[in-house]
């Protein structure tokens, strides 16, 4: 039987998800970044492809092959990704209230799970749709990030209790961490290694030895399997060749210097300052409204300030106070949670502060990719989840646990205060994603590849004229392909992608060459290609053809001829329009 407040808990949080997911219904996909690409390699999954030989990828095989597995088996449709994310979703909403419930209150783990549903899980709080975990630019990222809580509970558990089997199955699950995404990785291993080795009795050798039998199982099972089809070189490329994208990857280029806010990092720095500074003044303020309260009214109406301190700052929130600013706070509050974890263990040897320790580390390391631009948004919708969640664990759980015996009032009003600053977060997170999701209103696709887009004229990329482009003009036969982005349109259409390469954006150009990116494409000469150019400020370039991909445009217009268009035809240098081509 469920207690109680859990029981309440559980029904708010299933409410508020169904509110988000009535609102998204079938909007979450962005109609041309990431999410095709992550269709395209689980279609060419399910029909028998390998990574290496059919598919190059930029991360690990595992999420290719759980979604090529789930595509086979319910259907090659984005209802089986949609329905597949969704149970996802729901094991890392467990995973992390489950872990929380050991280093936090109730309330504090409850607030944290709430807030997480329309800040980072199910909301839209930016223009680009791939920041969701229904329909996210990278599963790999998203698994993996279950990957690891999952890890850092087992191995909790082994450390706590002794046990050798629980640090096999951390093992097993850190191992198969290995096979994602670079960012979980290098968060997730030093995370988890902190909890086996802080581990104290006589059993520490033997867990350690088998939780590195455990990391060896699902590498080695892929790698197996790999080698039988592409030998021991191939294997190796397909199965760990992700591992060395950071080393492949270069911070002076634009896009990641701006994401970690390196291209201007002194106002970087700045921003955190004040916006750390606003909030100590608004906790500050709150403490002493908490004393002025006892002294002047002493016992009358004391329960009355909780509500009234919740009710204002949510409406200074929703408001006047920038609550999305809150995320710049994150690197500063999340390294204090750390070093306050890490001594409270020291000093009390409580495991749940050395799990409260782990955990913050982990957020802080996956904070690394946006060190000094921290924000909810975009790669946030991950990267800041656990921070976030040690932020509102730090201030309603343990600043105020802190100072209760000495200023109870003031413990409460500052909880209470905080909550209404959360509350006028997920108010405004609401707002944004229903304005986001509603201008989508063009449903695109039959059946279970219906989804809904945003209508002709939308800066976003005229994804239902392409749409209907294809649809006229390419028989179902025949084989498309669409450069440099956009695989979602072989899906809605129903034109299967010959390509190895799902995309040919900057990094992919970068990582693998573009020489052996166009001699995949010359080998496998689509019957059709659809070019769609835009601006892409993101990465300071102007066009697919004109600053990036020059040798892929000029292979294509030698072979192929144009056979219709939309917006700027032929393409121009820093304006958005599409060709389709006919292969001579």
């Amino acid at each position: 039987m469920f207690r109680r407040p859990l029981l309440v808990e559980i029904l708010s949080c299933a409410a508020l998800a169904a509110a988000l997911l009535l609102i998204g219904w079938r909007r979450w996909a962005d109609p041309w970044m990431d999410f095709g690409r992550e269709v395209l390699i689980a279609r060419r999954i399910s029909d028998g492809g390998l990574f290496g030989r059919d598919i190059l990828h930029l991360f690990g095989p595992l999420s290719g092959h759980l979604n090529g597995a789930a595509l086979r088996i319910a259907g090659p449709s984005l209802r089986t990704l949609f329905a597949l994310n969704l149970a996802v979703l729901v094991l890392i909403l467990a995973a992390g209230r489950y872990l929380l419930g050991r280093i936090a209150a109730r309330s504090a783990a409850a607030a944290v799970t709430l807030v997480s549903l329309p800040v980072f899980f199910l909301g839209r709080i930016g223009a680009a749709g791939s920041f969701n975990y229904i329909a996210p630019y990278s599963h790999e990222l998203v698994h993996g990030y279950l990957l690891a809580l999952a890890s850092m509970i087992l191995a909790h558990h082994a450390a706590e209790h002794g046990r050798a089997g629980w640090a096999f199955l951390a093992g097993c699950a850190a191992g198969a961490l290995l096979l994602t995404k670079y960012e979980m990785i290098l968060a997730g291993l030093p995370a988890i290694a902190f909890l086996l080795v802080a581990s104290p009795g006589r059993r520490s050798g033997r867990i350690a030895a088998l939780f590195l039998a455990g990391l060896a199982v699902a590498p080695g099972i892929f790698f197996a399997c790999y080698a039988a089809a592409l030998g021991p070189r191939g294997a190796t490329e397909a199965v760990f060749g992700s591992l060395g994208l950071p080393a492949r990857a270069s911070t002076s280029d634009y896009f990641y210097r701006t994401g970690m806010g390196l291209d201007r990092p002194a106002q970087r720095l700045l921003d955190i300052a004040k916006s750390a500074s606003a909030l100590a003044l608004a906790l500050f303020a709150l403490a002493l409204a908490g004393r002025a309260h006892r002294r002047i009214l002493r016992d009358r109406g004391r329960r009355v300030l909780p509500a009234v301190l919740f009710l204002l700052f949510l409406a200074a929130g929703v408001r006047v106070f920038p609550v999305l600013d809150l995320a710049r706070v994150l690197p500063i509050s999340t390294a204090l949670f750390f070093l306050a974890s890490l001594l409270a263990w020291r000093r009390t040897s409580d495991p749940r502060n050395r799990l409260a320790a782990a955990y913050s580390l982990f957020a802080l390391l996956l904070l690394s990719k946006m060190i000094l631009y921290p924000r909810f948004h975009q790669y946030g919708f991950v990267l800041a989840a656990p921070a976030t969640a040690c932020l509102i664990v730090a201030i309603l759980d343990r600043l105020p646990r802190a100072i209760r015996t000495r200023a109870p009032d003031s413990a409460g009003a500052i909880a209470a205060g905080f909550a209404g600053l959360l509350a006028a977060l997920m108010v405004k997170c609401v707002l944004f994603s229903w304005d986001g999701f509603r201008a989508q209103d063009l449903p695109i696709g039959r059946g279970p590849d219906r989804i809904f887009v945003s209508a002709e004229g939308d800066p976003r990329g005229y994804f239902a004229l392409a749409h209907d482009l294809v649809l006229k003009h390419v028989p179902p036969e025949a084989t498309l392909a669409v450069l440099p982005e956009g695989g979602l349109i072989n899906q809605t259409t129903g034109r299967r992608s010959p390509l190895s390469t799902p995309n040919f954006m900057p990094a992919e150009l970068r990582v693998f060459g573009e020489e052996r990116i166009l001699a995949e494409l010359a080998r496998s000469s689509p019957d059709y290609i659809l070019i769609h150019n835009r601006p892409m400020l993101e990465f300071r370039m102007l066009g697919f053809g004109f600053d990036f991909g020059k040798q892929i445009m000029r292979w294509v217009q030698d072979k192929y001829y144009s056979v219709d268009g939309y917006g700027t035809v032929p393409l121009e240098f820093g304006k958005q329009g599409a060709i389709l081509l006919r292969r001579r």
